[in-house]
């Protein structure tokens, strides 16, 4: 499975739910996705919040994503998005708790 690409393992899993793809499909981006979460939240463990929400999306979009040739564009912008999400939900949130 580790000579795998990316391509072919999200292709195990959106078509037969294939736990071990998309386990190694986690093993192979949780660096990458975390350092990228992190470096917007700089919190560790909102980083590994929104870590886990980034690879819930990939199982979500898993079928969508399946034909492309690299999921570490993907991988890196949606954990940005999220993670930049996240820090405007917290700022706003803050705001309306505490508005002077």
């Amino acid at each position: 499975m580790e000579e795998d690409t990316d391509q072919i393992l999200i292709r195990a899993y959106a078509r037969s739910r294939c736990e071990r793809s998309f386990s190694e499909l986690v093993h192979r981006h949780v660096d990458l996705v975390h350092s990228t979460a992190l470096r917007v939240v700089r919190d560790a463990s909102v980083a590994e919040d929104v870590t886990q929400r980034v690879f819930l999306e990939l199982a979500r979009n898993s079928v969508k994503l399946q034909d492309r040739s690299s999921l570490t564009g993907w991988l890196h912008d949606t954990s940005r998005n999220l993670a930049i999400n996240t820090v405007r939900g917290e700022r706003s949130h803050t705001t309306h708790e505490h508005p002077f």
